[in-house]
């Protein structure tokens, strides 16, 4: 039975010194040949990505030649311009890095896992920005890919297959990209500066004169970026791991190191042979289902990954079987594993990869890390099974943290919303108004209202100065520049806050 997982850690400061104990406890416990091999993916990806600055080099080399080091880590898919939560993992592991070197005076190297062996949902090939005037109250990028209604095991999946396997998106879709972009921010300037001088705010002009030149620099910026990331990469997976990797390394100057699940998971083979070898097939790691086809069965903590890119979810009919089988999600071909067999076939191992819940155990089982920063799905989803599993196992296992404040900002769709709801004041305009008000929009949202370094700098300011993960983040935009003396503005401000 699993045991709920423990309340996650609010305070900076003691999530760091908990951190900082796990170190502790584990010197000498780490297998420096496992952490030379990964190094190696690391470095493979930095200088695909063009990323391999100095800090990053440097902490590289701390990665691979030793011990005497914190090590947090975090991962994620590669979503299309990521929503602020998965940028928000490396912002807090850069704070908790901060506060060791501080308090403890040690050195702290940070991992970022792109987790490209997934089957990408709907976030993975979608971003969305707020547009009061859409039909849904925002505008959305999407990433063509080809749709099959798939069940598997206990739902369905529309896309059966390995974000890895997504081509890179051609030219016509990028392009498609950088209009809709720079579409959005004329609009949103626009409406702004019609809507401001209806309702009469003093300097509505200043929305054209200065902001626009503002907002056109640093779209200029971000349209270089992705231009560069586009010219790089050889797959979809590879250009949004590309752009956050620029992003981090290039414009913020954080030496966090990024790797692909995809190339390192063999490394971690014998942690799939400990799943499956187990007489009780690992308890809680294998998972009861009561499939509408399958009947009673046990869902193995690992997937076998099939030539066409598609994943089998393998199963047991009972727990002691030896016999595992599943059917591919894309092609629909039917397989079957012996047990024996598998845990002494090189080739079979390597064509397979770990469950959430299995992946995070094994990881930190290999390679020892610190701490995990994780999301608030997993907290209510898996995490339980984590540390029950881990409790069973005598395994020292890592604080798992969680950052995922609300974000409190006025960029110029969020202005829009307030105003044109409040002129338009029917039903509708109200309920997409409130829709934006609450919703985490994409990373760019924050660029472009913001400015590049500015994200990041408000974020990490406001971790280290107020120290709780739990508290709201007011973050400032280039509006509060220019209407920073407006008595409208903060009205407007204190209604979206």
């Amino acid at each position: 039975m699993n045991l709920p997982p423990p309340e996650p850690i609010a305070d900076l400061d003691e999530l760091s010194r908990q951190v900082y104990r796990h170190f502790q406890r584990n010197r000498g416990k780490v297998d420096l040949e496992k952490r030379q091999k990964l190094s190696e993916y690391i470095r493979k990806f930095h200088l695909e990505c063009g990323t391999l600055s100095p800090a990053v080099e440097k902490a590289l080399k701390i990665f691979g030649d030793g011990e005497d080091y914190v090590f947090l880590w975090s991962a994620h898919q590669p979503n299309l311009f990521p929503y602020v939560g998965v940028v928000r993992k490396i912002v807090l592991m850069e704070a908790v890095k901060r506060v060791i070197n501080e308090q403890f005076g040690k050195k702290v190297v940070c991992l970022f896992a792109i987790a490209d062996n997934v089957f990408p949902d709907k976030w993975v090939l979608r971003a969305s920005l707020p547009r009061i005037d859409a039909a849904e109250g925002k505008t959305v990028l999407r990433m063509p890919a080809e749709e099959k209604n798939q069940f598997v095991i206990d739902g369905y999946i529309s896309h059966p297959y390995r974000i890895s396997t997504i081509e890179k998106p051609d030219e016509s879709v990028f392009e498609k990209w950088n209009e809709t972009l720079e579409r959005w921010l004329a609009d949103s300037i626009e409406m702004n500066f019609k809507v401001l001088r209806k309702v009469g705010f003093r300097r509505f002009w200043m929305v054209k004169k200065t902001g626009r030149d503002r907002f056109q620099k640093i779209f200029d910026e971000l349209k270089n970026l992705m231009e560069e990331c586009w010219r790089r990469c050889k797959n979809f997976s590879d250009f949004n791991a590309f752009f956050l990797s620029k992003l981090v390394n290039e414009h913020w100057g954080y030496d966090t190191l990024f790797a692909r699940l995809s190339e390192f998971n063999p490394l971690m083979k014998e942690k799939c042979v400990e799943f499956l070898s187990d007489g009780e097939r690992c308890n809680g790691m294998f998972r009861h289902v009561d499939s509408r086809e399958l009947g009673q069965i046990w869902v193995a903590p690992v997937w076998y990954h099939c030539e066409c890119g598609g994943k089998v979810p393998l199963y047991l009919k009972e727990k002691k079987n030896e016999t595992l089988k599943g059917e591919c999600t894309n092609c629909g071909r039917r397989f079957s594993f012996s047990i024996p067999e598998m845990l002494t076939k090189k080739d079979l191992l390597e064509k397979t990869s770990f469950r959430a819940p299995a992946l995070i155990y094994a990881f930190s089982s290999v390679f020892n890390p610190n701490m995990y920063v994780g999301g608030t799905g997993g907290w209510g989803n898996y995490y339980g099974t984590i540390f029950s599993f881990s409790s069973e196992k005598n395994f020292d296992l890592h604080p798992i943290a969680v950052w995922n404040p609300v974000d409190r900002y006025v960029g110029v769709g969020q202005l829009n919303a307030a105003l044109y709801a409040e002129i338009r004041a029917f039903a509708k305009e109200t309920k997409k108004r409130n829709l934006i008000f609450s919703s985490k929009f994409s990373i760019l949202d924050y660029l472009l209202n913001m400015g590049f370094s500015e994200v990041s700098e408000q974020m990490l300011s406001h971790l280290l100065s107020k120290r709780n993960l739990r508290e709201e983040v007011h973050m400032k935009t280039i509006l509060d520049d220019i209407f920073s003396d407006d008595v409208n503005f903060k009205e407007i401000k204190e209604r979206v806050h």
